[in-house]
C-alpha cells in the first residue's frame, strides 16, 4: 500500500474516531478506534515513506498513545471528548484534502 493511501486510510480512521466519540459510543469502541488508528500511524512511521510523512506519523502515534492512555480516566468528561473529537477531525483534514469536512453520521 502506498504512503498516500495509508494517509487517506488514517484520515478515515480519525473521522471514524470522531464519529464514535460524538455518537457517544461505548468506551471500548472508542478505545478500539484509538488503537486501530495508532497501529496504522505506527506502521506508517516505520515505512519507506518520506521523512516528512514518517515524522508526521510518529507525532500522530504519540498523540494517539496519549489519548488511549487517558481515555479510561477522562473519556466520560464532555470537554475532553469534544477536544479529542475536534482534534481527530482536524488531523483527518490535514492528512487528506479529500476527506469530508465533518465526520460521518453517528447513527
Amino acid at each position: 500500500m502506498s504512503p498516500e493511501s495509508e494517509l487517506e486510510q488514517l484520515a478515515q480512521r480519525f473521522l471514524a474516531l470522531a464519529s464514535g466519540i460524538q455518537g457517544e459510543r461505548p468506551e471500548a469502541t472508542v478505545t478500539e478506534a484509538l488503537g486501530q488508528a495508532e497501529a496504522l500511524a505506527r506502521k506508517l512511521s516505520e515505512s519507506g515513506a518520506s521523512t516528512e510523512t514518517r515524522t508526521l506519523a510518529a507525532q500522530l502515534t504519540t498523540a494517539l498513545q496519549t489519548w488511549r492512555t487517558v481515555w479510561p480516566r477522562m473519556g466520560s468528561q464532555r470537554e475532553f471528548r469534544s477536544a479529542v473529537a475536534r482534534e481527530a477531525v482536524q488531523w483527518a483534514k490535514r492528512l487528506s484534502p479529500a476527506a469530508p469536512k465533518t465526520p460521518p453520521p453517528h447513527g
